[in-house]
């Protein structure tokens, strides 16, 4: 098993890989988890030793579980669940994140023409509440 200061750097890795997608700076995240700068750069770095209470703030605010953030690992996780139930966008983001580049290109080809047939779909039916998903693909414009 690895020492705790040979995952440091794995672990800051990720909070800093973490931020960026998000499109945060150090600064608000630093802010929103109620603590310096400094210390956040500490820990994207490897310097500081990651507590558990930081943790679990940092799998909060990421929507991530612990085995991710300290393994790089994906588990099933209850806090995933959540995660998938509440954001769809951070569901996508997960779902996709380690997929190659031709597996990216092929979600993209599948997704780009289910938004555009949605889209269309709710718009030119606004009476509708709702276009069930397996319509999208065949849908027809109007």
């Amino acid at each position: 098993m690895e020492s705790i200061n040979n995952i440091n750097p794995y672990i800051g890795q990720r909070i800093r890989m973490e931020r960026k997608r998000m499109g945060i700076s150090q600064e608000t995240l630093a802010s929103d988890l109620d603590v310096s700068v400094n210390y956040l750069g500490e820990l994207e770095r490897g310097k500081r030793i990651v507590s558990l209470n930081m943790a679990e703030k940092l799998c909060r605010y990421f929507h991530l579980s612990l085995d991710y953030l300290y393994r790089g690992i994906h588990t099933d996780t209850p806090l995933v669940h959540a995660v998938r139930e509440t954001d769809p966008h951070q569901e996508l983001l997960h779902l996709t994140e380690s997929c190659s580049d031709e597996e990216a290109r092929l979600c993209l080809n599948v997704l780009q023409p289910l938004l555009i047939n949605w889209r269309s779909a709710n718009q030119s039916h606004e009476h509708c509440t709702q276009v069930p998903p397996s319509d999208l693909i065949f849908a027809k414009k109007h």
